[in-house]
């Protein structure tokens, strides 16, 4: 053995003290015993690799039978609707809408009918988009109902626009289209709309101004239904004017950012103490200028 061997092999000593005896110990690396060890952890990897694949490819079997069953089985395709709400929003057209993206193609390996897979805030946004609520949720009900709660807006009048007529809140946004067979005037004001102002989504385009007029004196004229009779108030591009079609009378012009209660009361003494008789004849009757009252 050559002399670097020895050093080498010196080196690897570990000196240990008992007692007054000092020994030493050696360590030897065995290059044969290395290799062995090696081979045996290569075999105990093999096999435990062999039994951990075939533990795995069960999973993933029963894995892959158990999602296809229930992305591609019928047993989870929706195929009832139940939408929970009151109001004049049509529930057909709530269903309509939530069918329409159940059946829309996407892919075919992507089912959109299972419930599972169905995209519920989607549903939401659109419905949203046609109609407005005060609260709306959409909910899964395993294994294949789909259910719509809304509850809508309160309704504060009726726009008349295009030839359409539409039931909206008071901050002007359109609720639902209403039957012009079923509309109830006594129920809510009716505004036409004749202004190039006009709906954009679903949001009425006229200033709040005017809205709040309208329902203001729809409100405050029931106090006065023996006096006047309001058929309808039309807003047409007149700046801050809102006008009030009698059933028997002249046209009442009303200025939307001036204090209502004056013109009415204005309105209340040339009818009663000025024209008494004559107020049914007269065409017009402009009540926003002030103090002063212009009529024809």
């Amino acid at each position: 053995m050559k002399w670097q061997d020895r050093a080498n092999k010196l080196s690897t000593k570990k000196f240990k003290t008992k007692g007054k005896l000092n020994y030493a110990s050696r360590e030897y690396d065995n290059p044969y015993f290395g290799r062995q060890k090696k081979k045996n952890a290569r075999i105990i990897a093999f096999s435990l690799s062999f039994k951990t694949k075939i533990i795995i490819f069960s999973v993933l079997v029963f894995l892959t039978a158990l999602l296809g069953w229930m992305f591609y089985s019928n047993f989870f395709t929706i195929s009832e609707i139940l939408i929970n709400g009151q109001g004049r929003i049509p529930k057909i057209s709530l269903e309509k809408t939530a069918r329409e993206q159940i059946n829309e193609s996407f892919f075919k390996l992507w089912p959109r009918k299972n419930i599972f897979i169905f995209n519920s805030k989607k549903l939401k946004d659109r419905l949203e988009k046609k109609y407005v609520f005060n609260a709306l949720s959409i909910q899964k009900k395993l294994p294949r109902t789909l259910i719509i709660n809304y509850q809508e807006k309160q309704y504060a009048l009726i726009w008349h626009e295009d030839d359409k007529y539409y039931y909206a809140d008071s901050q002007g946004y359109i609720i639902t289209e209403a039957n012009p067979l079923e509309i109830k005037q006594k129920d809510y004001p009716l505004i036409e709309n004749l202004s190039n102002s006009k709906i954009k989504d679903i949001k009425i385009a006229v200033k709040q101004s005017y809205l709040d007029c309208a329902e203001n004196l729809f409100n405050k004229f029931k106090d006065y239904e023996n006096d006047f009779k309001i058929e309808r108030f039309k807003i047409d591009n007149d700046s801050n004017v809102l006008k009030v079609v009698l059933n028997n009378g002249p046209e009442l012009y009303f200025n939307t950012i001036k204090d209502t209660d004056k013109q009415i009361n204005k309105l209340l003494i040339l009818k009663r103490e000025k024209l008494k008789d004559d107020f049914n004849n007269k065409t017009y009757i402009n009540l926003g200028y002030g103090d002063r009252v212009y009529y024809r």
